[in-house]
């Protein structure tokens, strides 16, 4: 069974390499995965360089915690750890926003970029 989903990518440590990075593992794994443009952005509740941010939208056939575990593989295997996030480090989070039309982490989409970049992957 195919299942619509919508990611949440960003990064504040070599952003631009690990966001890129993330993208082509993703492709590789959900060939039809389409990217917004990214965007530079503040960051929200911690002190922390700028973070890059893009959304990722289509199919899987993965089920939720299936896709849930690839995305926090992914994010360890860039270097992101608990200890680097504790410093306002993070080289890469990977966000499930929508899964089937459930929508996931409530705080997020009232975000203005997040606000931007889902309604740029509908245009």
């Amino acid at each position: 069974m195919r299942h619509q989903v919508m990611l949440c990518l960003g990064a504040n440590k070599d952003a631009e390499i690990h966001i890129q990075k993330a993208q082509q593992l993703l492709q590789k794994h959900l060939p039809d995965f389409r990217f917004s443009e990214t965007m530079w952005t503040d960051p929200v509740g911690i002190d922390s360089p700028p973070f890059l941010n893009c959304v990722g939208w289509g199919e899987t056939e993965m089920e939720y915690d299936e896709l849930r575990q690839f995305t926090k593989k992914m994010e360890r295997n860039v270097g992101d750890r608990k200890y680097l996030r504790a410093k306002g480090i993070i080289k890469l989070d990977i966000d499930i926003l929508l899964y089937d039309g459930q929508k996931y982490h409530s705080e997020d989409w009232e975000r203005e970029y997040i606000q931007v970049l889902t309604n740029k992957c509908h245009e």
